[in-house]
This record gives structure tokens, C-alpha cells and sequence, in this order.
């Protein structure tokens, strides 16, 4: 399971970026496709961010649902107890985006931790960055 599992780095550029959101005073949440087995091994490196940082995770092992089917959108902004059109979500694969656009989010392809500030500084976020 560790070497099946030790395909994940931390995106270090991003960590700013979450940081800004959260002084910003707007909670952030993970919604992922996922295993048991890769959940834990990421758990267990203990990178600070997770999973404490995280106000919502919605994990698809976990709801018996994987991006881009409908359903998990439809949980994770159940989980977050808010409505769709209030969340902004970002995924480096664009079916996600279009699903969670589908879903009534507000959602953009994850690029780079610059493009995702410049993407949240045009909905009117001050980052500070």
C-alpha cells in the first residue's frame, strides 16, 4: 500500500494561497477520489495542511461516490452545509470542474497556485498576496 501510495507530493506553492483563504475568513474543504490506503499513507506523512487545516473532507472511498458523478458534489456541499452557488472549487481535471459546474458550483481548473490566487482575486478575494 506505501509504494502504491507514494505517488503524492505536497503542492508547497499552494500552501500561501489556503493560508490567505483562511485569514480571509472562508473555510476550505478537500473533495477527492480516493482510497483507504492512500488516505492514510497522505495521513501519515503528517504534512501540517492536512487534516486539520480542512474545515469540510469529503473523501470518495468514504461517500460511495467519485468525481464527475453528480452525487458527490451534491454530498460534499451537503457536508459543508452550504449551498452550491457558495462554493468555489478548483481540480487539475477539467471533468471535475464541469461536473461541480453542473452541480452549481463556482469552480475553475487547477493550473498553478498563482492562477488559483489570481482565480479567487477576481471573485473579489483580498488575498494579500
Amino acid at each position: 500500500a506505501d509504494a502504491a501510495s507514494d505517488m503524492f507530493s505536497l503542492h508547497v506553492a499552494t500552501l500561501p494561497v489556503i493560508a490567505a483563504v483562511e485569514r480571509a475568513g472562508y473555510r476550505t474543504g478537500i473533495l477527492s477520489n480516493t482510497c483507504a490506503p492512500h488516505w492514510e499513507h497522505l495521513l501519515g506523512k503528517r504534512y501540517a495542511v492536512l487534516p486539520g487545516r480542512f474545515s469540510v473532507i469529503v473523501l470518495s472511498h468514504e461517500v460511495g461516490a467519485l468525481k464527475p458523478d453528480g452525487a458527490i458534489y451534491e454530498i460534499a456541499a451537503r457536508m459543508a452545509g452550504v449551498p452550491p452557488e457558495a462554493i468555489f472549487f478548483t481540480d487539475d481535471v477539467p471533468e471535475h470542474v464541469e461536473a461541480a459546474r453542473a452541480a452549481g458550483w463556482d469552480a475553475e481548473v487547477f493550473v498553478s497556485a498563482s492562477r488559483l490566487a489570481d482565480d479567487l482575486q477576481r471573485r473579489g478575494l483580498n488575498l494579500g498576496l
